[in-house]
C-alpha cells in the first residue's frame, strides 16, 4: 500500500497537496487537482453479521476524510466500492448522500465484485460494460437531479479480464469515466502490464 496508513490523515496530505505542486509546476498547463479516495466499502474475508464480507465504513469516517479534503479549495474526495458478496449498486445507493455533493465521487474495485461466489481474495472477479453503464446511468440522473457538477467513475483494473468491454462504456456529459491501470508489483512490472493492456485496447486507459 506504500505510504498509505504511515503517517497521520492531516500529514499525508499536506504531503500530497506539496507534491500536486510539484506536478503542476512541470506542467501549468494542465491544472492539478489533489485527491482522496477512501474506500468507503471494503471487501474482506470474513462474513461479517450479514454474511457479504464486506466492511462498511461509518458516515462519521466518511465526513473526517472530506474534512480533510476540504482542507484544499478544488479538492475532491472519491468513495471507492468493494462490494465483497453484496451488490454493486446496493453498496452504490448508500452511498448517495454523499454522492450528491459536488465534490465527492466515485470509484470501484471489480476484482471485489463477488456476485455471491467466492470469497474476497480467493480470485480476482471482473465487470462489464453493462454494469459499468448501469452506474453510469445513476451517477447521471444525481447530476441532473442536483444541478451537480459533472461527476468522476474511476473503474480499477489489474488485469485484463477485470474489465470487459470497455469500448461499450457510453458517453455522458454528466459522468467522466476514468479506466486505472493499477497493476501488482514493482513499477517496472506495472509499466509492462499497462503497456500491454494499453496496445490492445487502442490507449484508452490512463496508468495509476
Amino acid at each position: 500500500m506504500g505510504i498509505l496508513g504511515e503517517y497521520p490523515a492531516l500529514e499525508l496530505w499536506k504531503k500530497l497537496t506539496a507534491e500536486a505542486q510539484e506536478w503542476e509546476k512541470a506542467d501549468p498547463s494542465k491544472p492539478v487537482i489533489p485527491g482522496l479516495e477512501y474506500i468507503a466499502t471494503v471487501a474482506s474475508n470474513q462474513p461479517g453479521r450479514d454474511g457479504f464480507y464486506r466492511n462498511r465504513m461509518s458516515n462519521m469516517q466518511i465526513d473526517k476524510a472530506l474534512s480533510v479534503v476540504r482542507m484544499t479549495p478544488g479538492a475532491v474526495l472519491i468513495l471507492d466500492v468493494q462490494p465483497g458478496l453484496s451488490d454493486l449498486h446496493r453498496e452504490i445507493s448508500r452511498l448517495e448522500p454523499f454522492l450528491t455533493q459536488p465534490d465527492v465521487h466515485l470509484g470501484i474495485d471489480p476484482e471485489f465484485i463477488m456476485m455471491g461466489k467466492a470469497i474476497p481474495g480467493a480470485r480476482i472477479r471482473t465487470i462489464n460494460d453493462k454494469d459499468i453503464n448501469r452506474v453510469v446511468d445513476y451517477l447521471s440522473t444525481l447530476v441532473v437531479k442536483n444541478n451537480l457538477p459533472p461527476k468522476v467513475l474511476v473503474v480499477h483494473r489489474s488485469t485484463k479480464k477485470m474489465v470487459t468491454g470497455f469500448d461499450k462504456v457510453k458517453s455522458d456529459p454528466n459522468v467522466q469515466v476514468i479506466l486505472s491501470m493499477d497493476g501488482w508489483g514493482t513499477p517496472e512490472t506495472k509499466m509492462a502490464t499497462y503497456e500491454k493492456v494499453v496496445s490492445a485496447e487502442h490507449g484508452v486507459l490512463y496508468p495509476d
